[in-house]
C-alpha cells in the first residue's frame, strides 16, 4: 500500500495518534514484580499453631509462585484463587506480614479483572494487618502502596496514585531496595504525565536515568528503559528515546525476557512514526508551492516510515498476548492508511 501523503496535516495527525496511545503503563505486571515473593515461604510456624494446619495446609509460598505463573499467563481468576488460599494459610500460621503481602498481590490480580471494590478491600485489609505489627516491614508496606497506586490510577484518582507511589518510593529506599524505588519513580512519571506536570516528570526521569545506569541487568532495568524511552518521546527528545529503547531491547534479548520484546518494538515503531512525521513537515516547509498531492515522502521520511512498519511487524510477531498483538496491528494499520 502507498505511503501516506506528505502534508503538515499528516504531521499533526500522526502526533495526535501517537500521543493518545503513548503513555503505556509499565503496568500491573511491574506491580507484581515489585511485590517480590522472595521473602515468602520463609515463615516458621508459631509453636502453638494447630498441628493439623501444619501438616495438611498447602505450602503458601508454593501457591504464591504458582499464582505468579498464572498471572503472567493472564489467568487472573485462577491466580486470585490461589493467592486467596495462600493468604488463608499465612493467617493460620500467624504470619501477618506475608498475609498482607499476599493480599496485595491478590488485589493486583483483581485489578486486572476490573474488580475495583474487592481489590480495594484487600488493600485495606493489608494495611490493617501491618498496623497490628509493632515494627512492620517497610518493604512489604512499599509493595502495598505500589498496588494501591495502580488501583487509584485505574479508577481515575491520579493525584492519589501519585501520593501512593511517592510513599512506596520512600519505603523502598528505607528498605534499601533500589529496584523497587526506581519502579515507584517510573509509576510517578506516569501519574505526572497524566496530570500534565511534565517539568516535574522530567526531573524524576533524570534521577531514573542515573539510577538505571547503576543497576545490575534485570527485568526491572528493561522496564525502566522502556518507560524512559516512552517519556522522552512524549517530550520530543526522539534520539534519546531511540537510544534508551534500543538499549532495553538489547538487554531484553540478552536476558531472554520475551514478554518485553513486543512493548519495546511497539515503542520503537511509535518513535519512528513521530520521526517520519517530523521529517515530512521539515522537508515540506520549502515546498509549499509544489503540487503535493502526488509527491512522495522525502527520503528521510520514507526511511522512518519503513522502519516503523518493520518495528510494528516485530511487535506483532513477538506479542505475548492477543491484546499486545492487536495494539501493534492497529498502529501498523494507522501507518498504512
Amino acid at each position: 500500500m502507498a505511503a501516506p501523503s506528505s502534508t503538515r496535516f499528516y504531521y499533526l495527525r500522526w502526533c495526535l495518534l501517537i500521543g493518545v496511545g503513548l503513555i503505556l503503563s509499565v503496568g500491573l505486571h511491574m506491580g507484581w514484580q515489585l511485590c517480590s515473593v522472595k521473602a515468602l515461604g520463609s515463615t516458621v510456624p508459631p509453636a502453638d499453631a494447630p498441628i493439623l494446619a501444619q501438616t495438611t495446609a498447602p505450602l503458601p509460598h508454593i501457591l504464591v509462585q504458582s499464582a505468579k505463573t498464572l498471572y503472567d499467563n493472564q489467568r487472573y481468576i485462577d491466580a486470585s484463587q490461589q493467592l486467596r488460599e495462600a493468604a488463608a494459610s499465612y493467617a493460620v500460621l500467624g504470619d501477618r506480614p506475608s498475609q498482607a503481602q499476599t493480599l496485595a498481590l491478590q488485589s493486583l490480580a483483581l485489578q486486572k479483572l476490573g474488580d475495583w471494590h474487592n481489590a480495594q478491600a484487600l488493600l485495606d485489609e493489608s494495611f490493617a494487618l501491618l498496623n497490628m505489627i509493632a515494627n512492620p516491614p517497610v518493604r512489604i508496606r512499599a509493595q502495598i502502596w505500589n498496588a494501591q497506586g495502580h488501583l487509584y490510577l485505574a479508577i481515575g484518582q491520579t493525584q492519589a496514585a501519585l501520593i501512593s507511589w511517592e510513599n512506596a518510593e520512600q519505603d523502598y529506599l528505607a528498605a534499601d531496595e533500589l529496584a523497587g524505588a526506581i519502579g515507584s519513580q517510573i509509576n510517578q512519571v506516569q501519574a505526572l504525565e497524566s496530570l500534565g506536570t511534565y517539568h516535574r516528570a522530567a526531573k524524576i526521569l533524570a534521577e531514573i536515568e542515573t539510577h538505571l545506569s547503576e543497576m545490575p541487568d534485570s527485568d526491572i532495568k528493561v522496564k525502566g528503559l522502556l518507560k524512559l524511552g516512552n517519556t522522552l518521546r512524549l517530550q520530543g527528545d526522539l534520539q534519546r528515546s531511540q537510544v534508551q529503547l534500543k538499549a532495553g531491547l538489547d538487554l531484553a534479548y540478552s536476558l531472554n525476557l520475551s514478554q518485553l520484546l513486543s512493548p519495546l518494538y511497539l515503542s520503537l515503531g511509535n518513535t519512528e512514526q513521530i520521526l517520519m512525521a517530523r521529517a515530512m513537515a521539515f522537508n515540506l516547509s520549502d515546498s509549499l508551492s509544489d503540487n503535493l498531492a502526488d509527491a512522495n515522502i522525502p527520503d528521510a521520511g520514507q526511511n522512518h516510515w519503513q522502519a516503523a512498519l518493520a518495528f510494528y511487524q516485530q511487535a506483532i510477531t513477538t506479542a505475548p498476548s492477543l491484546l499486545n498483538r492487536v495494539e501493534a496491528q492497529l498502529n501498523q494499520l494507522r501507518l498504512l492508511i
